[in-house]
């Protein structure tokens, strides 16, 4: 069983293909906050509507690591707006989010392996 919590609410899974259904079934929704914890390691991913940005952290105090999409070729000062489970409206680099197929998955490595996926560039914060 996976430890998934998806906007506040706790979801039960027991496989990757059920955690793939998971994390893209709300892709119309325009906003998405999912969390799976792998040990004392916990990824989130904040969504709008299939893309989304990923964060890391290892342990709790962690700055942790962040995604980055090196294919992006917007504009650097372009930004894109997730809002988190509690209402609360934050915005951060296009640069950093990625497509529906990269950051699901990444996040169901990390469910199955505990891992960062080596597909994705990540960025070591703090």
């Amino acid at each position: 069983m996976y430890a998934v919590i998806i906007n506040g609410r706790k979801v039960p899974s027991e496989t990757a293909d059920a955690l793939r259904d998971l994390f893209t079934a709300g892709h119309r929704e325009n906003f998405r906050e999912m969390w799976v914890q792998h040990g004392e390691a916990r990824m989130v991913a904040l969504a709008n509507k299939g893309s989304a940005f990923l964060m890391m952290l290892r342990f709790e105090g962690d700055t942790g690591f962040t995604s980055r999409n090196q294919a992006d070729s917007g504009p650097s000062d372009a930004t894109m707006a997730f809002m988190l489970s509690n209402g609360q409206l934050d915005e951060y680099p296009e640069s950093w989010v990625l497509p529906e197929g990269d950051w699901t998955e990444a996040l169901v490595d990390f469910a199955v392996k505990g891992i960062r996926s080596d597909k994705i560039e990540w960025h070591k914060d703090g």
